[in-house]
């Protein structure tokens, strides 16, 4: 796997040629490049060890009994074939060489908005579905859309989905015992409903100002869900006791940086933040959520459009010690965390041990999918567990 840095100049068929690898496979790895990319623009370099070309009359189960793949690993090596279905004349690429880490979990998180079809293209890549459907209001659940169809679409996938539950509240329900179990109950009848495999809590704000008594919510909330064959997750931070890790199934870690005026260079910030989770909880239980957003005058936005934008930029650079790419657009600056620091954070899941990547549905580009799956063997499971 090399990351290959655009020279002022140079063609998509100059990097081809170097790297003795075809047009059309760089492009099917990369997302928004275009035959003359931004000049300090990276670019993923995959090479297949096999590939084949297609013809008239293959489908996609052909080619897999042809050469003894399941199809999620030939989907998962061939982005497009989840955007565009199969097409004659097409380098399909069949193996590529092992990857190095071993087994790794992702978590894909499907928000409101999100097209089915967006879902299908990283359905290859994902071990669990994470339904952000529910949010507590005023100590309630409140459905903010139907999430039957992603569930129904996991679920046939052979996926473990779960319900995510976002809390922006200051938690005060959880210092009320009667409340508190009342909305554990609550929960667990709604994932039972939905036909979820289990929840996923997102409650950084309360936590933080409520941390004992969100607590004794999570060790009710958790019992309840052993009960019924169920798992929870939650979502944590580097401001977060490391304490309610440890009363969850498993966690996902967030940690960007784009937004922040002096970020801190890579080994002061992720490797000490990660490395100090690690010691201080169960890594293994442990997801570390992707960057997929740009920081741009005061807002975010998908790191997929930056890119877009980035074709009209002169150049984008690069601080090598942060690990930060930027460029200016209409007088815009646009800041983003870049593939090396994707790169460096995929290994540094490898060394301390956490479990894999949660990434956005909408926003994790096709470089990440890809270099995730070169370095980790994603897991899979036929059956999903823990559903009663």
């Amino acid at each position: 796997m090399i990351i290959h840095r655009t020279k002022k100049g140079e063609s998509l068929r100059d990097i081809a040629a170097e790297y003795d690898i075809s047009e059309e496979r760089i492009l099917e790895n990369n997302t928004a490049v275009k035959p003359l990319p931004t000049f300090g623009r990276e670019l993923l370099i995959l090479r297949p060890t096999r590939t084949y070309v297609s013809t008239a009359g293959d489908t996609e189960l052909s080619i897999c009994k042809r050469f003894g793949i399941k199809p999620w690993m030939l989907t998962a090596n061939n982005p497009s074939l989840a955007e565009r279905g199969l097409l004659p004349s097409r380098e399909i690429a069949v193996k590529y060489p092992t990857p190095p880490f071993g087994a790794a979990a992702t978590n894909a998180y499907f928000f409101g908005g999100t097209k089915l079809r967006e879902l299908k293209r990283v359905l290859p890549y994902v071990t669990y579905l994470t339904i952000g459907a529910y949010k507590l209001e005023g100590g309630r659940l409140v459905r903010l859309f139907d999430p039957s169809a992603a569930t129904r679409a996991g679920r046939d996938a052979d996926k473990v989905v779960l319900m995510r539950v976002y809390d922006g509240s200051d938690g005060d329900i959880y210092s009320d015992k009667e409340k508190s179990k009342a909305l554990a109950a609550e929960l667990i009848a709604a994932a039972l409903a939905g036909e979820f495999c289990g929840i996923t809590l997102s409650f950084c704000k309360s936590a933080r100002k409520y941390a004992a008594e969100t607590a004794n919510f999570l060790m009710d909330l958790r019992r309840g869900l052993i009960g019924c064959n169920l798992v929870l997750f939650i979502e944590t931070d580097e401001g977060l006791p490391t304490e309610l890790c440890e009363l969850a199934d498993g966690c996902v870690f967030m940690y960007g940086k784009s937004s922040l005026k002096r970020p801190p260079s890579f080994n002061e910030g992720e490797r000490a933040v990660l490395t100090d989770f690690a010691e201080n909880t169960e890594s293994s239980k442990a997801m570390l959520y992707l960057p997929s957003e740009a920081y741009a005058s005061g807002d975010y936005l998908p790191l997929a459009k930056a890119l877009e934008m980035s074709s009209f930029a002169e150049e984008i650079s690069t601080d090598d010690g942060t690990l930060l790419s930027s460029f200016v657009n209409n007088h815009t600056p646009v800041v983003f965390e870049s593939l090396g620091n994707t790169k460096a954070k995929l290994e540094l899941i490898a060394e301390l041990g956490f479990t894999g990547v949660a990434f956005d549905v909408r926003q994790v580009l096709k470089e990440q999918l890809m270099m995730f799956s070169a370095l980790f063997a994603p897991i899979h499971y036929r059956i999903p567990f823990s559903c009663g």
